[in-house]
């Protein structure tokens, strides 16, 4: 244990107001009587303003036979804790000899003023080893230590004690108790306190009121308010801040106005504490032009003031007000904290400002704030945003340290912005470091995987995901759901959602999207019917998803079902289902349905448009469908890369080569849009289909990019269809190189062959598929009665009805011979095994 230093004696002297008195240290007055000098020496340590005199005082004390008193002993520890830290001021309290409840309650006091809170309980432990039982002053101080901590169990432990002692009525204790469980998030154990109470104060009503408000439980809050107000007690200014924060979570504008008038008739308006509390809750409001008023009127402001307002500018997305706003500030005078950086970086990340971020950086580094970890976060949160990950990462590398908070930010930052692999790195980096991830960053991970298709990754941290308890979280299932729905392994998605035990929205979605994604669209709407039986209540991304299941099978009559539920459920005028709806009937053959739908629609996106000129195409209305792109320019909008795949497509299928040219050319031309491996498909599709087989070979050949299998198997497609064998021949080899397990491109070759009549290559095209385990997938027809989906494959007998559908089709058969059909049969014999 360091010893404690004191000075040498001298002379010193103290000035009072009523009293004069002088030591001369090293002489010890005999005239003064003790009393005196008690009061003398505590009047003299209130006076300390360094060590130096603080020490000075001490050891007039020892000289004087007082350095063992316990109430000196307790101001001196008190005032060594204040101004020469607690280490000596811990010297101070172990050299007296006895100390009492009153002198282990200062050093417990110390400690907790200190935020030292492993110190306060074991100076609470030790006090009572040495026999000393606490009282009710000490109560309040460890029960203030558990609720910073939130240690709810040690809280019950000290509880239980409370009780055993005998302090249970205690107001001061029991509102100190209130206050540790709402901090702990215990609320039923706090209004237990509250209840139980025989004597409430108005400090005991303002603790479970902020409990309330603080745990977001503003309803309780604002009713616990009224029973307080009939009981005839008189709320505070600090009831009436807790009040104000319920009021704006629940986004009670009218109830926040009437506790603003109990503060104006209570004289409470001009503290700056409720001023600032109004401003926030007229923000959370969205009421900005009275939030406004509040802070102008307000005689006094402080940085909380300025970064109230500058959150509410910022929540109610008034960005350039929130940025005008902190030019005010700094031009006054008032220094921002780490709130005000944090959120201005929010601001510039919503309106993806990254010049103005990268000012508000430098700012961030000239005035200290660049090693606080909330401020750095909210730096690469605003350089992720603004699509500068590169940016994000530098800032991360800087970190004095990093917390997990920190890692998720900059891991889910490289998602966000399409660097999935960096984010996995990233991943791995965090566990070298021995931060362990939490549900956050589990999710992120999960979400690169998906991204990536890395089923062997994403198994990995499912394994890990077990073994670390997250099984039970909802927002972690549904990523995995969503992670083996994209890896196509849509039956283990399943058993994940079926095994959850808590579902919620998403959790359907996530399903849901997974079957369509997979090109089950039977079973995503089997789920969504299953879903509608449940207490869950689907949302504009379960009617998208479900709309889209319909376009896939061309299930119109569940199709319209859908859209009579969209318009009884409030989903019409949504722009994403009224876009799924025109996909919708575009794909299911019902052209003018989806034109009508469209020209209804209050507000039509660029996806809107994409949407309705592929409906055109992929029906062979291939004129309908530039109209409708030559009307989408003259509306000033700007096509994408999505939008040129419909008009290429439609171009392809109307056999509008010419056209197809100029809006390939136009694409990069006009618009500034880099060709894609999707586009340069389109464009092997249309020359192919065209019979321009040449022409097509050459454009791959001249192609920028490499060309993957999409572009070689329109290539090869179209040699089938005009019997092109030599560059069927060659096209196929290319693709069997790249996806050697394909077995459509065996078989296209196969039917080639076929329509050439050389079956010697059919045979061998066949042996090689045998051999190498590979089978035609079988192709299958839907029909839908009375909304519901009814599948077929050839050769099936699973349908319950299989006996009475083949005497059917014989019948029809019979029929077609009669009218004169002749089918065509050059592929049938070839495409089933």
């Amino acid at each position: 244990m360091t010893h404690l230093q004191l000075p040498p004696f001298g002379h010193f002297k103290f000035k009072f107001t009523h009293i004069k008195i002088n030591f001369i240290f090293g002489v010890k007055s005999q005239s003064i009587h003790s009393n005196v000098i008690t009061n003398g020496c505590a009047r003299l340590l209130q006076l300390c303003t360094t060590p130096h005199s603080l020490k000075s005082v001490h050891a007039h004390m020892i000289i004087t036979g007082h350095d063992q008193d316990v109430f000196l002993g307790a101001k001196l520890v008190s005032m060594y804790a204040k101004l020469d830290g607690l280490e000596n001021a811990r010297s101070v309290f172990d050299k007296i000899h006895n100390p009492d409840a009153f002198l282990w309650n200062v050093i417990i006091k110390a400690y907790g003023q200190s935020g030292l809170w492993d110190k306060t309980f074991a100076s609470y432990h030790q006090m009572q080893e040495e026999g000393i039982q606490p009282d009710n002053f000490t109560f309040p101080l460890v029960l203030k230590a558990c609720a910073s901590l939130s240690a709810l169990e040690k809280g019950k432990e000290i509880h239980y004690q409370i009780d055993q002692i005998g302090f249970g009525d205690n107001t001061v204790i029991g509102t100190t108790l209130i206050d540790m469980y709402a901090k702990c998030g215990s609320l039923e154990d706090a209004r237990q306190v509250f209840d139980k109470m025989s004597e409430r104060d108005v400090f005991s009503w303002s603790a479970m009121i902020a409990g309330y408000a603080q745990n977001r439980n503003a309803n309780e809050a604002l009713l616990l308010s009224n029973v307080m107000q009939l009981e005839g007690v008189l709320p505070d200014s600090v009831v009436m801040v807790s009040l104000l924060q319920a009021c704006g979570d629940l986004g009670a504008r009218q109830q926040g106005m009437w506790v603003h008038g109990c503060l104006i008739r209570r004289g409470f308006e001009f503290d700056v504490s409720a001023g600032n509390s109004l401003v926030a809750m007229y923000a959370k409001c969205g009421n900005m032009c009275d939030a406004r008023r509040v802070f102008e009127a307000m005689p006094e402001k402080n940085v909380i003031s300025w970064t109230a307002m500058i959150a509410g500018y910022a929540q109610n997305g008034q960005g350039p007000d929130a940025l005008a706003l902190f030019d005010e500030m700094k031009f006054v005078g008032v220094n921002p904290n780490s709130v005000t950086m944090v959120n201005l970086l929010s601001v510039c990340a919503d309106l993806g400002a990254v010049h103005q971020g990268k000012v508000i950086h430098n700012y961030v580094i000239g005035h200290g704030f660049e090693s606080n970890e909330f401020v750095a976060n909210g730096l690469m949160d605003m350089y992720a945003k603004c699509g500068c990950p590169k940016d994000a990462q530098f800032v991360f590398n800087r970190m004095p340290q990093r917390s997990v908070v920190s890692w998720n930010t900059i891991i889910s930052g490289y998602a966000q912005n399409g660097y999935f692999n960096d984010a996995l790195a990233l991943f791995h980096q965090m566990q070298l470091a021995g931060i362990s991830p939490d549900s956050v960053t589990i999710v992120s991970v999960l979400s690169a995987c998906a991204h990536v298709k890395d089923l062997q990754q994403g198994k990995w941290i499912d394994d890990y995901i077990m073994q670390s308890g997250f099984d039970s979280n909802v927002f972690v299932s549904n990523s995995l759901i969503d992670m083996y729905a994209k890896c196509k392994k849509i039956d283990i998605a399943r058993l994940i959602f079926n095994g959850m035990h808590r579902r919620d929205v998403v959790s359907w979605n996530a399903m849901i999207t997974g079957y369509v994604q997979n090109a089950h669209a039977n079973e995503a709407l089997e789920l969504f019917n299953q879903m509608q039986l449940t207490d869950v209540k689907p949302d504009s991304e379960t009617m998208v998803s479900v709309l889209s299941a319909c376009a896939q099978s061309g299930a119109s009559q569940q199709g319209e079902r859908i859209h009579n539920y969209v318009i009884k459920n409030g989903f019409a005028w949504d722009v994403f289902v009224e876009t799924g709806l025109v996909d919708m009937y575009a794909k299911c053959g019902n052209v003018d349905i989806a034109r009508h739908l469209f020209d209804q629609m209050p507000k039509r996106t660029v996806v809107a448009y994409s949407a309705m000129i592929a409906g055109y195409g992929m029906h062979g209305y291939g004129e309908d469908a530039l109209t409708l792109f030559s009307q989408m320019q003259q509306t000033g909008m700007k096509p994408n890369g999505i939008t040129f795949i419909s008009v290429l497509s439609a171009c392809s299928h109307s056999g509008l080569v010419d056209d197809g040219w100029r809006y390939f050319n136009c694409m990069s031309q006009d618009y500034g849009i880099a060709p894609m491996l999707e586009h340069y498909a389109c464009m092997v599709d249309l020359l192919g289909r065209a019979g321009c087989l040449d022409e097509a070979h050459d454009f791959i050949k001249n192609m920028p990019v490499h060309p993957n299998a999409a572009v070689w198997g329109a290539l090869l497609a179209a040699c089938r269809i005009h019997c092109n064998i030599e560059l069927a021949e060659c096209a196929a080899e290319i693709l069997f190189d790249l996806e050697p397990n394909n077995a459509g491109y065996y078989v296209l070759l196969s039917n080639t062959y076929a329509a050439a009549g050389r079956w010697d290559e059919v045979a061998k095209v066949r042996t090689k598929m045998k051999n190498m385990g590979l089978k035609k997938t079988a192709g299958c027809s839907l029909i839908e009665i009375n909304s519901r989906l009814h599948s077929f494959i050839a050769g099936d007998n699973s349908h319950p009805q299989f006996k009475q559908i083949y005497v059917m089709l014989e019948i029809l058969s019979g029929q077609m011979k009669d009218a004169g059909y002749v089918p065509n049969t050059n592929f049938v014999m070839h495409d089933v095994e």
